[in-house]
């Protein structure tokens, strides 16, 4: 039972890094709920410098859904996690880089097979065993440096001890690399394509993926961009859980990222992946495969 907890807690925590409710205009874009699409009403052809422009003072929450379907032996099942976190920019410096504050204040996790169901704003759930750890993460703050092209140049955890500490940089990493994407150096246009690459470490799993981003369009008044995602994903090294050996063979990242440069934030993300994990114990091999898809919220 505890190897099946770690193969799910891994499906979480490897994607949950990947929308708006409150888009900045229904007359500059539209989204359509069902399908999950999104576009830009009104377009330039025109080459774009693209940046975050930071104010200070901006406060930003957000929430993630992941919902994944996992296949494992001949069995189906299904998860989902919920993570709410809030950012808030404290200065802007000459260069234009901000200063932010950020804290996690809401965790859910439903595995029924797994027997794991928990939330943070279940006073019941925070007082049992295996929420307390979870809830000591919440509203804890830690300071971030990030960069007009959404590079994160610091990030300071304060007088944390050291096993809090490591588990926040996880959640922070994820929210991080989901909440400020990459952006390229030079001015773009439609079509554009550039690459960038993430790690994430569980447990000594470490996850590399190579993402490319292409530019599907740029707003008329050049302050919105929409990328479309593809990416590969793979392990460095594996997790040794129980004396199993549990990696990632092949993974696949496909979406789009609505980016709102005059926020300084990503405004909306629709993210879907599929990974092949194996784990090997007493010689024994057992698969699975997962679909995640992913809901970004920023409000």
């Amino acid at each position: 039972m505890r190897i099946l907890k770690t193969l799910l807690l891994i499906i979480a925590s490897s994607m949950v890094i990947i929308s708006c409710n409150n888009l900045p205009s229904d007359d500059l874009v539209v989204f359509n709920a069902e399908t999950k699409e999104i576009l830009l009403k009104e377009t330039t052809t025109d080459a774009v410098k693209l940046e975050y422009k930071f104010t200070k003072g901006t406060k930003t929450d957000y929430a993630i859904n992941l919902d994944a379907q996992v296949e494992m032996m001949g069995q189906q099942m299904t998860t989902e996690t919920n993570m709410e976190g809030q950012y808030e920019i404290t200065g802007v410096d000459t260069s234009g880089n901000a200063s932010i504050l950020f804290s996690i204040t809401r965790i859910a996790i439903a595995m029924p097979l797994a027997e794991i169901s928990f939330d943070s704003n279940n006073e019941e759930d925070r007082k049992n065993p295996q929420g307390v750890a979870i809830s000591q993460m919440l509203n804890k703050s830690v300071n971030l440096s990030v960069n007009p092209s959404g590079k994160v140049l610091s990030v300071e955890y304060g007088e944390m001890e050291e096993m809090m500490k490591m588990q926040m940089e996880q959640n922070v990493s994820q929210f991080n690399q989901t909440t400020f994407i990459l952006l390229p150096d030079n001015e773009v246009k439609e079509g554009y394509t550039y690459q960038d690459e993430t790690a994430q470490n569980f447990r000594g799993l470490e996850i590399i993926t190579v993402n490319q981003y292409t530019v599907r369009s740029i707003s008329k008044d050049k302050t919105m961009v929409i990328l479309d995602l593809e990416g590969k994903m793979n392990t460095v090294t594996t997790l040794i859980e129980d004396d199993a050996e549990i990696k990632i063979n092949n993974g696949t990242v496909t979406g789009w990222i609505f980016v709102d440069l005059n926020k300084g934030f990503i405004a909306k993300s629709y993210i879907s992946s599929k990974m092949d994990i194996s784990m090997t114990q007493m010689g024994q091999q057992m698969d699975m495969t997962t679909i995640t898809n992913i809901l970004m919220n920023a409000k």
